[in-house]
């Protein structure tokens, strides 16, 4: 579609082809339309993050392999007391 604003790529690394499968499973409007998923989970990520920070809440930092999720101030401590 004809547009004057900026464009970003995206390539389909595997962390990026399993958050849109996800995506596929809360928007299956989408399910074929990846470029519609990828805004629907930035849309929804801005938000996460925006509340979060105003809630008060750590940042937090996804680990794939385990699924878990890391808090970046403790690890910013623990790397400080060094």
């Amino acid at each position: 579609m004809p547009t004057s604003l900026p464009r970003t790529q995206v390539t389909h690394t595997p962390e990026v082809a399993d958050a849109l499968r996800i995506a596929a499973t809360r928007w299956p409007d989408d399910a074929s339309r990846p470029a519609r998923l990828i805004a629907n989970l930035i849309g929804v990520g801005a938000r996460t993050i925006s509340q979060s920070d105003k809630e008060g809440e750590p940042p937090l930092l996804m680990v794939p392999a385990s699924g878990r999720a890391i808090d970046l101030r403790a690890v910013a401590e623990i790397i400080s007391a060094d």
